[in-house]
């Protein structure tokens, strides 16, 4: 090929190998990353990293330091080397693609290749409405989203995501009181990561006293 876009490290082990075969060709070689901060050497807290620290100093990039590492602790061979090939192609791009702006100073702090941001466009064909075929379970659940939303009349804001703390759903329930209801008078959550209400979640909501809302 002309080039190789590796898209997505995680759980993407045909990307690595990928990769190395376009140097060893001299292919150009790009690569998008949705997040850095997802990446589970660099912290600890992949569902929270802005409110926790981060460790540079783990992400190894390049040979020297791969066996700099294996000299100081030898017994962590497999580890450090793992870490070494999951950020191979980050480290080896000919330049790095972020969909999240957020990311052009982690990747410099890294000591990454060159990095530019790219706003992420829709794919319209995602979002056409296509047939899908229902477990019973599903229709019901279906149903009962269907007709909850019946419900909700005049403007509403609406939230499509993980229920995880990097999505930023606790910041949009903070923000309801200061809003007056009669400017927005509900927020639908929708999230295919879970069908019930995380205690955090919950929590939050009596908290700020906003459950006739949400």
């Amino acid at each position: 090929p002309s080039l190789v876009h590796v898209h997505n490290l995680r759980n993407n082990r045909v990307g690595i190998v990928g990769a190395m075969i376009a140097r060893v060709f001299h292919i150009p070689l790009f690569c998008t990353e949705y997040g850095l901060l997802h990446d589970h050497y660099l912290t600890d807290e992949r569902d929270d990293p802005l409110m926790n620290p981060t460790y540079p100093e783990r992400v190894i990039r390049t040979l020297p330091q791969l066996i700099g590492a294996m000299r100081k602790h030898p017994v962590k061979f497999r580890y450090y080397f793992e870490i070494y090939l999951f950020h191979w192609p980050l480290a080896h791009a000919n330049s790095l693609v972020f969909v999240s702006k957020h990311n052009l100073p982690i990747a410099k702090s890294l000591g990454l290749p060159a990095a530019v941001y790219l706003p992420q466009t829709t794919d319209q064909m995602r979002w056409n409405e296509t047939e899908e075929i229902l477990t019973d379970a599903d229709a019901a659940q279906e149903k009962s989203v269907r007709e909850k939303m019946g419900t909700v009349a005049g403007t509403y804001a609406l939230f499509v995501g993980q229920m995880k703390l990097r999505k930023g759903w606790d910041v949009l329930l903070e923000a309801i009181p200061h809003i007056p209801a009669s400017t927005l008078p509900y927020v639908v959550m929708v999230s295919s990561s879970t069908k019930d209400e995380q205690e955090v979640f919950t929590t939050l909501i009596e908290r700020l006293g906003i459950r006739d809302r949400v």
